[in-house]
């Protein structure tokens, strides 16, 4: 399953992501409900990664002086990121709603790429 197109345009929730990662909560256990079925999030947390070509496009994000918004490191980070997110059980009364568990920063990025259903 491919990510949402222009996931990176999404500046507020790149900038959440990174400030995660910078600040050390970015492992910090949490969960959060998505409306999609849980067929399409176990195919989608299948090939649930970032590409070279992926995160070009960040290198093109910068403030008014030509600086990168944001940190190289961060956009590295992306690169290597490998989830280690859990689908939960739902009720059954709820079949297009999946809660995921995992790492905080995990579920701000699967958010960001989530292809809108």
């Amino acid at each position: 399953m491919s990510k949402k197109e222009n996931w990176y345009a999404d500046l507020p929730g790149l900038l959440r992501a990174e400030a995660l990662w910078h600040s050390g909560r970015y492992n910090e256990d949490a969960g959060i409900k998505l409306p999609v079925s849980k067929d399409f999030l176990r195919a989608f947390l299948a090939d649930f990664s970032f590409s070279e070509s992926d995160v070009r496009p960040l290198f093109r994000i910068t403030d008014t002086h030509g600086k990168l918004l944001l940190h190289e490191s961060f956009i590295n980070y992306l690169q290597r990121f490998a989830h280690t997110l859990q689908m939960e059980d739902t009720p059954d009364d709820h079949p297009a709603c999946v809660s995921v568990r995992g790492p905080m920063l995990q579920l701000e990025l699967l958010k960001l790429v989530l292809p809108d259903k």
